[in-house]
C-alpha cells in the first residue's frame, strides 16, 4: 500500500537505539504463528525467516537510524525506516478515531514504537534480532528490528514488500489495542497452558491489521 505523497509525518513519533543486525531467525511460538498468518494474509512466503538462529550483527555501530528526512509520504513510499514513521501516523488516526466512533468506552491511547538494531531493553524484559517484531504491554511498546525486513525483501525476494512491512507494524498494534481493551489482563498468553488464548490474540491481532488497511486505504 503506497501512501499519498502529500501526508506530512512526524519523524519523532518513532525512537531508534542500538547497532544494527544483519537479519533475524527463530523467536517464540507466538512469532511462528504471527508469521505464518501475515504469510497467509499477505500471499508472501515468510516462513524462511523461520529458520535457524539469529545471524551475527553487523561490524558497523551507529546511534540509531536517522529518521530526521521522514517527514512525508514521498519519503514513506521510498524507504523502509520512513514508512515505519508514516504508518505509525497512519495507524494513530485510524484507531484513535475508530474507538471513539465505536462508543465501546476504550479511549486511544498511542502506543511508544521503536525500531531497535541488534538488540533492546524493554518493559518485558532484553530482545535481540532474534525475537523478531513485537508488542511488550508492560511498557505499551511496539518493536521491531530493520533486519526483519531486510531478510524478507533481500533474501526472500518478497515482491510486495511495503505491504508486508505495513501487516506486520499494523498487527502489532493491533496487541497495543487489545492491551487497551483488557485482553492482556483477561489472561496471559505468556503462561504455560494458554497457547490457545495465544493463537486467539494472534488471530484477532491480524483481524485488526486487516481492518486498519481497509480503513487506511480509504484516506492515505
Amino acid at each position: 500500500m503506497s501512501f499519498n505523497e502529500q501526508v506530512r509525518s512526524d519523524s519523532s513519533r518513532v525512537r531508534t537505539s542500538g547497532r544494527r543486525a544483519a537479519g533475524i531467525g527463530g523467536g517464540s511460538v507466538l512469532t511462528v504463528i504471527a508469521v505464518l498468518l501475515i504469510s497467509h494474509f499477505t500471499g508472501i512466503d515468510l516462513t524462511g525467516l523461520l529458520q535457524g538462529g539469529a545471524a551475527p550483527a553487523s561490524s558497523s555501530s551507529t546511534a540509531g537510524v536517522d529518521l530526521s528526512s521522514c517527514t512525508s509520504g514521498a519519503a514513506a513510499n521510498e524507504r523502509t525506516e520512513c514508512r515505519m514513521v508514516t504508518t505509525a501516523d497512519s495507524l494513530d488516526a485510524v484507531w484513535d478515531e475508530q474507538l471513539r466512533s465505536q462508543g465501546s468506552g476504550v479511549d486511544y491511547a498511542m502506543p511508544g514504537f521503536q525500531i531497535f538494531q541488534d538488540s533492546v531493553s524493554t518493559g518485558c524484559g532484553s530482545a535481540s534480532s532474534a525475537t523478531g517484531p513485537f508488542y511488550c504491554p508492560a511498557d505499551r511498546g511496539v518493536y521491531l528490528d530493520l533486519g526483519f525486513f531486510t531478510q524478507m525483501e533481500r533474501e526472500l525476494g518478497a515482491r510486495n514488500a511495503p505491504l508486508a512491512q505495513e501487516y506486520v507494524v499494523a498487527h502489532e498494534w493491533g496487541h497495543h489495542i487489545q492491551n487497551l481493551q483488557g485482553v492482556f489482563h483477561s489472561h496471559d498468553t505468556r503462561e504455560a497452558g494458554e497457547q490457545g488464548a495465544g493463537v486467539r490474540s494472534e488471530l484477532q491481532a491480524d483481524c485488526y491489521a486487516g481492518l486498519w488497511m481497509h480503513w487506511a486505504s480509504t484516506t492515505i
